[in-house]
């Protein structure tokens, strides 16, 4: 069993556990991914699984959690901890605007909203501060911004270059749009004494690249596989309306041409704001990973481009992990592993047609 250690939200080490009913671990690259965990209520340091403290497996520092949901009946206890990068989802975007390699502004984002804010008092406390003495009434309050354990890893200025404006909206739903965007990866690692925001940048495993990577039941490393290859969210032409102006981004023609519609707000640019609205065929294969020739964390892993073949169904495509499940029971340990894009939830289609209509 992988061991389990807990810490509290101020990273003091509080206990370590190895001797739970399950373990799973969900890691994605375009968002933070999830711990799940049953164990025995009468199980030692159990007492010590409570939301807001961390979960660390192993030594495994990009997958630590923090606990944020807690279900029990008489006997077993029910958890479910968001990955660190759960965080950034705890902070919208006040307004800014800000271009650059689509890593550097992924780190702005974060520094000017979550590490360095730029005011982090509200105004009313402002004046309190410049005041000789603090008033009683309200030494109750903590108006900070900031996540006093959070720094960024060096920036080295990767991917393309993006525009985003800030409107309000949580900041880790823009940090996923940049990563579907370039195809980067982002998250929150634990470091020596602190938390460190990272972008990732996946490897190219495909049959075109060095040491590449094949999944194929031909060569029995993968099995229960399922695959969807859906054009029903197609968008591959957009007309973005301005004010009076319309433009057209996409290019396509005849029974393979799916057209789509955005109205642009006033304060973005029209061409990038409708660049973002396409979209493209959803291809998504998943499959329980078998080791054999290729190990799991050593030969791929998250975010890396590999080739997948099934000649069965007639299937041979590179495609990006973007998603893997480890799965820890007693005498047990199975990896899924999803290759492309899901298909959108319900909840993603309403979030999408929300940010169309321009409802904040």
């Amino acid at each position: 069993m992988k061991p389990l250690r807990v810490f509290s939200s101020n990273l003091e080490l509080l206990a370590e556990i190895d001797d739970y009913e399950s373990l799973v671990i969900t890691r994605k690259w375009h968002t933070y991914g999830e711990i799940d965990l049953v164990i025995h209520q009468d199980k030692r340091h159990v007492d010590k699984l409570i939301n807001g403290n961390i979960l660390l497996p192993g030594n495994d520092v990009k997958s630590a959690a923090v606990i944020r949901h807690r279900e029990s009946d008489l006997d077993t206890l029910k958890i479910k901890a968001p990955l660190l990068g759960s965080y950034m989802a705890q902070r919208v975007i006040v307004p800014t605007e800000i271009t650059g390699a689509a890593e550097t502004v992924m780190k702005q984002l974060v520094d000017k909203q979550a590490v360095n804010p730029d005011n982090p008092y509200p105004a009313e406390e402002l004046l309190y501060f410049s005041l000789p003495f603090f008033p009683a009434q309200t030494m109750w309050r903590k108006p900070y911004r900031e996540f006093k354990l959070l720094s960024l890893a060096p920036d080295l200025g990767r991917g393309k270059v993006v525009t985003r404006q800030g409107k309000y909206q949580p900041l880790s739903e823009e940090l996923e749009s940049i990563s579907r965007e370039t195809g980067l990866g982002w998250g929150i690692r634990l470091g020596d004494g602190g938390l460190v925001f990272e972008v990732y940048e996946g490897n190219d495993r495909s049959i075109t690249g060095d040491r590449p990577v094949i999944f194929s039941p031909d060569f029995d490393n993968v099995m229960g596989q399922s695959f969807i290859d859906s054009q029903f969210e197609t968008k591959n032409v957009v007309y973005g309306v301005s004010g009076t102006e319309v433009i057209e981004v996409g290019y396509s023609f005849g029974a393979e041409r799916f057209e789509g519609f955005v109205s642009v707000p006033d304060d973005e640019d029209a061409e990038k704001y409708t660049e973002r609205a396409l979209q493209e065929t959803i291809f998504t294969l998943e499959a329980e990973a078998i080791d054999g020739a290729f190990i799991y964390r050593k030969d791929y892993d998250l975010g890396d481009i590999v080739t997948i073949q099934n000649k069965k169904w007639g299937i041979q495509r590179n495609a990006r992990i973007t998603q893997v499940q480890e799965v820890y029971e007693p005498l047990n340990m199975q990896v899924y592993v999803t290759f492309g894009e899901s298909p959108p939830t319900l909840i993603d289609k309403v979030k999408s047609e929300i940010k169309r209509l321009g409802v904040r």
